[in-house]
């Protein structure tokens, strides 16, 4: 296949040259003609040129009587869609988005296949939008492949090998259909670096079964189905009020200049409303398309036109602006401008910000869902196209909104210096350790694990796992606080024998260990630092209320006559 494919971009390479050749002279004085028509109010090129880094989609919807499923899909998805796409980078840099729209099984005519192309190649997503919303259903014949070779025919598709060009076609009839041979057609879809995505609304075999497997193969796409009567859920979140309302001011920031300006406004806010007639969570997503940089207007808003380096204000003929700003001089119009930039970078922030936030919680309460829907199918798809073309897709990590947990390292840091001052006078030596053992009121308490302390520890020592330290199972274990606390751990314990190194190893952390490879003895005698457990129980002890604790300060040998230990490894 992938021979195939070289072959015929050759000769496709070939024959565009000599077309390219030909129609240069009548391209260049078309051209010149429709800059001195538009010269006054479009100061930016076309939104529907080719260009590099750019993802093309042509999407092909059967809308034929049976399909108002997928319809429903499309409308109520498309937000998602752009919104995952506006991850995806080439060489660092962000990708353009264009996407063409058809309708195959209605419309266009018998002549046509019942293809009809309701939008050509564009970045214009507000357009997109009403296009897709004014879609219904009716009664038809359904032609694949003659919507495959219009699309392919018609569109102004990337010429380069690494750009990519994608169509997607949905529908539930067999692939083979109509008098256009759907093989034909895609062979020239690859030609053209065109890459065919099947979707059938259906039964994933009988798909197969219809051949719509094959037409992606034939392409190197990938053939999906989806079940096209399953709603689109939405999960409401604490989030989507906010970002409502953050949807009205980022709409007043947009200046609409030029012959389009004031009716561009005006389908902004009836595209507004038909994401919102689904819910206010697909609003909610459209609005966050509208915070990338996927949603761009510069045709006809002064605010993205102005990004451009070449954009100049005063080659606007003040009729063309909006009345606020006609009486202006140029530097007015230049700070107006700078404070609605100013204003819609403040607004988008925050609510990108907020959707980070509410994208973890729809998470959290839908897990991973693969559920097969028109947005998750495509997604998929073009992602792994893309991947395979060089492009990346950087998704922020989400931050999960949880509840806080119990854990106040201020509160600790408090306990710890007060602890530190009453510790400082309660160091004593292993005598006084012995001699205050003997005392009414007084017990040994050994904090290790409780594994370690049956194998060996100070005869007479009573056991509380550090971790099992709660202020209830204390009291219980000790009920008068005014008890006096002897504390000791593996620290205290020179490592002189084999017994005591195993079971009182002691907890010391080298700023850089060198180890000899013969002998596995430490080289170059760096200085320890320890992490001795006794430090974390005299503290906790002393949070929890018990402040008559003493810790045995001494490195005690294994050898002292003094010394008695017991447990299983005391021999």
């Amino acid at each position: 296949m992938k021979n195939l494919r070289k072959h015929k971009v050759s000769i496709s390479l070939i024959c565009m040259t000599a077309l390219l050749l030909s129609c240069n002279s009548y391209a260049a004085t078309n051209t010149n003609s429709s800059k001195l028509k538009q010269h006054t109010t479009i100061l930016t090129p076309s939104i529907t040129g080719t260009t590099s880094n750019t993802i093309k989609i042509a999407l092909l919807l059967d809308t034929s009587g049976s399909m108002s499923g997928l319809l429903e899909q499309a409308k109520s998805q498309l937000w998602t869609i752009v919104n995952e796409l506006a991850f995806a980078k080439k060489d660092n840099v962000n990708a353009k988005l264009e996407i063409a729209l058809y309708r195959y099984g209605s419309g266009g005519g018998s002549q046509a296949g019942y293809v009809e192309k309701l939008l050509p190649l564009t970045s214009d997503l507000d357009e997109l939008s009403e296009k897709l919303f004014a879609l219904r259903t009716s009664g038809g014949s359904e032609y694949c492949g003659h919507a495959i070779q219009s699309a392919t025919n018609q569109l102004d598709w990337n010429t380069n090998n690494n750009e990519l060009n994608l169509v997607f076609i949905a529908g539930n009839e067999p692939f083979t259909q109509g008098g256009v041979d759907y093989k034909k057609a895609c062979s020239k879809a690859l030609a053209k670096q065109i890459t065919i995505n099947t979707i059938f609304c259906g039964d994933y075999n009988q798909g197969i079964q219809l051949e719509w497997q094959t037409g992606a193969k034939l392409t190197e796409g990938a053939y999906m189905n989806i079940d096209m009567n399953k709603k689109t859920i939405y999960i409401a979140t604490l989030y989507d009020d906010a970002i409502a309302n953050l949807n009205t001011k980022l709409n007043a920031t947009y200046i609409g200049y030029g012959s389009t300006g004031k009716s561009k406004k005006s389908l902004q806010s009836s595209q507004d409303a038909n994401s919102n007639s689904y819910s206010i969570s697909n609003m909610v997503n459209r609005t966050v398309s509208k915070s990338n940089h996927l949603y761009s207007n510069s045709s006809w808003d002064l605010v993205d036109a102005s990004k451009d380096e070449n954009f100049n204000i005063e080659k606007v003929d003040n009729k063309n602006l909006p009345k606020e700003m006609q009486t202006m001089t140029a530097t007015d119009k230049q700070v107006y401008i700078a404070k609605k930039t100013k204003e819609r970078a403040t607004i988008t922030a925050e609510i990108n910000n907020l959707n980070v936030k509410r994208l973890a919680y729809i998470k959290a309460q839908s897990g991973n869902s693969d559920t097969a829907s028109l947005d998750n199918v495509m997604i998929s798809a073009i992602k792994k196209q893309a991947i395979a073309k060089g492009y990346s897709f950087n998704t922020p990590a989400l931050a999960f909104p949880y509840t806080k947990a119990d854990v106040d390292f201020d509160y600790f840091e408090t306990v710890t210096a007060e602890a530190k001052i009453n510790r400082s006078t309660r160091l004593v030596n292993y005598a006084t350790f012995l001699q205050y053992s003997n005392q009414p009121n007084t017990i040994i308490l050994d904090t290790r694990s409780k594994m370690r302390y049956d194998k060996m520890h100070i005869k007479g020592t009573i056991h509380i796992n550090f971790s099992d330290f709660t202020q209830d199972y204390l009291a219980e274990m000790i009920p008068d606080k005014n008890t006096r606390i002897l504390i000791y751990c593996n620290n205290n314990f020179a490592q002189d024998s084999p017994l005591i190194i195993q079971n009182f190893a002691t907890k010391m952390v080298y700023p850089e260990i060198i180890k000899s490879i013969d002998s596995g003895q430490l080289n170059g005698n760096p200085k320890p630092n320890t992490l001795a457990l006794n430090i974390p129980t005299y503290i906790n002890l002393f949070g929890y209320g018990y402040q008559n604790v003493y810790e045995l300060n001494e490195l005690v040998s294994s050898g002292r006559l003094d010394l008695e230990l017991e447990g299983t490894d005391v021999k």
